[in-house]
């Protein structure tokens, strides 16, 4: 609809339009001097190539087109390109023969739509259809980066998060990061969407650079049929981008494109950095060791007194191994409590058969005694120690923040542990 009607503004505004009305100035003439009209032609090229900006949409999502993708892209993107030419230098014409100036008011293919078909079904079309293709272009990054982010994530460049589907098999992660990272931009740059024009234009437009010189040192390299005449677009394509780079870099620097020119550097090294971590560990977990049985099993069973969820993981400790491999250790932090005092002769009545340590700790520390425990058994010649926690869960979610967290603290604690596995045993309650 968007396309259709443009395209018939432009076939008839030549016919039927009238010049809109100018608005005044009061500066009084300019008279430019030869630099300041080569500045301003530089700044006028490189604000009429982010029209253009868009195309890049395509060769994110080049994986997810038919086989074989590339050249159903490449149609894709040839029909775009014409349907870009044909609207853009057509509106481009028709709003100066008719003078359009953009204002508050009105924009240029509103004043461009009034000047044609004024009240007219044609004109409320052009606005209709104009205000639903900007709805549309909004999501464009919702769609395009989080498939972008999906590729380089299998490349092993981003954290391979960003390359799982979620239940609607969309990329979640991906439209999470960028709609909190969206919201960020809106509220630093208090909504003024003109600021961020050049945070997007120098970043494609380096994009597109490193891009077209790719392509040419492809051609360079594999020369095949027809190398040079497609060589000579690439560069021609890589100079004309990296001007505009240039000159958006350098006309916005301080209004944001300083911003990009420092992001784009750090995260080139951070996707190196993540590259490097991916094949460093597939490097890692590829050398399969020898296999060596670990022997007997250890076990430590951490409580903090004689109670449901405290049985209920002794059961399951004595369910992988014998109770004399068993040792229940508890740490006693207040030495007033009566209940800790009698703990001892409480358990040798209920598990005469498995050992129970009760360490004294003065400065309150649960962590630390347990651990020491731990580098025991290690010395005494057990390679492998599991940690089996009591886990208390609540009935209700919002019933958690009425509990200690010591389950999560010790599965932090004992994670980086050496030689140390943690298990929970879920304790449900029923209120």
């Amino acid at each position: 609809m968007f396309v259709v009607s443009i395209l018939a503004v432009i076939v008839v505004g030549p016919f039927h339009s009238h010049p809109v009305a100018r608005i005044g100035s009061s500066l009084g003439p300019i008279r430019p001097t030869t630099a300041l009209g080569i500045v301003l032609i530089l700044k006028a090229f490189a604000s009429g190539c982010s029209a253009v900006t868009g195309v890049e949409a395509i060769a994110n999502g080049v994986p997810a087109f038919e086989p074989p993708e590339s050249d159903n892209a490449a149609r894709t993107l040839t029909i775009l390109a014409c349907l870009l030419g044909t609207l853009f230098l057509g509106v481009a014409l028709l709003g100066r023969s008719i003078g359009a100036v953009p204002t508050d008011q009105a924009n240029v293919i509103a004043q461009i739509g009034q000047a044609t078909a004024p009240n007219s079904p044609l004109f409320f079309i052009v606005q209709i259809s104009s205000a639903a293709i900007l709805l549309l272009a909004a999501n464009t990054s919702f769609n395009g980066f989080p498939r972008l982010a999906a590729v380089m994530a299998r490349d092993d460049y981003f954290p391979h998060q960003f390359s799982h589907r979620g239940l609607k098999l969309a990329y979640s992660n991906g439209i999470i990061v960028i709609g909190v990272l969206a919201i960020a931009l809106v509220i630093l740059f208090g909504g003024r969407t003109h600021a961020l024009i050049p945070l997007f234009a120098v970043g494609v437009f380096i994009c597109f650079t490193l891009s077209q010189s790719g392509m040419v040192i492809h051609w360079l390299r594999h020369r095949e049929r027809g190398w040079r005449a497609k060589l000579a677009i690439n560069a021609a394509g890589a100079v004309a981008t990296g001007a505009v780079a240039i000159i958006v870099a350098s006309t916005k620097f301080l209004e944001g494109a300083w911003i990009v020119l420092l992001l784009v550097p750090l995260l080139s090294l951070s996707f190196w950095a993540i590259h490097r971590h991916y094949r460093l560990v597939r490097e890692e977990l590829e050398s399969v060791p020898k296999f060596h049985p670990l022997g007997k099993l250890r076990v430590i069973v951490p409580i903090r007194d004689l109670n449901a969820a405290t049985a209920a993981a002794l059961e399951y400790a004595l369910s992988i191994t014998t109770a004399n491999r068993i040792t229940a250790v508890h740490v006693r932090v207040d030495a007033d409590d009566q209940r800790d005092a009698t703990l001892p002769d409480r358990w040798k009545r209920w598990a005469p058969n498995v050992e129970l340590r009760v360490i004294s700790s003065p400065y309150r520390e649960l962590i630390a005694p347990v651990i020491e425990v731990i580098d025991g058994c290690h010395r005494e010649g057990d390679h492998m120690v599991t940690v089996v926690l009591p886990d208390v869960v609540p009935h209700a979610w919002y019933q958690a923040l009425l509990h200690n967290q010591s389950e999560l603290a010790f599965k932090v604690a004992l994670l980086r542990h050496p030689g140390v596995v943690v298990t929970s045993v879920p304790f449900l309650l029923r209120e």
